[in-house]
């Protein structure tokens, strides 16, 4: 089975977009390739970590990586949080 790759990113890839890779991976991980990245990637919010455990979802493995334009290149699915640099980019190609 090939599974689609599906890209979250967030300007610091320290809590939605770590967040949201921690849901997908955790509900449907079978079914999808997931990464998470940011233009300015800092470390793993703590507070994000702490809310997962809360739900059984544990991310503490997980840590901020950098996301250029050309790691975009090759995923199904890259979702842009609005306002962030990468989706201005994909919005007006600049």
């Amino acid at each position: 089975m090939i599974k689609t790759k599906v890209l979250f990113v967030c300007t610091e890839n320290s809590s939605r977009s770590q967040m949201a890779e921690g849901f997908l991976r955790h509900l449907a991980g079978q079914h999808f390739d997931v990464f998470s990245g940011g233009a300015q990637p800092t470390q793993l919010n703590p507070v994000a970590g702490e809310v997962m455990k809360e739900i059984g979802i544990d991310i503490s493995s997980q840590h901020s990586k950098a996301c250029g334009h050309a790691r975009l290149v090759g995923r199904d699915s890259p979702l842009l949080r609005p306002g962030t640099q990468f989706f201005n980019f994909f919005l007006h190609g600049d």
